[in-house]
């Protein structure tokens, strides 16, 4: 095993919601259409430490009324990053754009199929997905892009100050 140069730090829920769709029929085939499941990214650097990144994720899934899906939800999360030293300057922003999309995606599933399962159509499970970017001034790309970019608070320590939620 060899350490990612991303590590995260910390991260936390600044919000979610979700409730039951009372339309979902389950005696008929479950409905995932991607273009009802977005994502925003925000990533910012800290202003003291070039290495110190906050990536904000909202993830919504907002289906069409006749679409057959359980659930309806919104989550947005905040993550807390460090880059190695070592790694090259001029990659880190493409780094910490794809990487920690990804890592705080990873959350973000979990979370959802977490709390799903306790819902009356059982776990839901979001599709894997991409946030590879080409250059450090790209946003990510594929279905769900960012169209617009939620706030996020600036990278810092907690120990210095604990950052507002969203």
């Amino acid at each position: 095993m060899k350490l990612s140069p991303l590590q995260l730090l910390e991260y936390f829920v600044a919000e979610f919601h979700y409730s039951v769709n009372s339309r979902y029929d389950g005696k008929k085939d479950l409905e995932l259409k991607p273009d009802e499941l977005t994502t925003e990214t925000a990533c910012n650097p800290s202003k003291s430490n070039p290495r110190l990144w906050t990536v904000a994720l909202d993830v919504k899934y907002q289906p069409a009324s006749q679409t057959n899906t359980p659930y309806v939800f919104s989550l947005f999360l905040v993550g807390f990053f460090e880059v190695a030293k070592a790694f090259d300057e001029a990659r880190v922003a493409a780094l910490v754009k794809t990487n920690g999309a990804s890592v705080l995606y990873g959350t973000a599933r979990e979370i959802i199929r977490e709390q799903t399962s306790r819902g009356p159509a059982g776990p839901f499970l979001l599709p894997t997905a991409s946030f590879i970017v080409e250059d450090s001034s790209a946003t990510p790309t594929g279905k769900g892009d960012a169209v617009s970019q939620p706030p996020v608070p600036q990278a810092e320590s907690k120990a210095t100050e604990t950052p507002p939620g969203r």
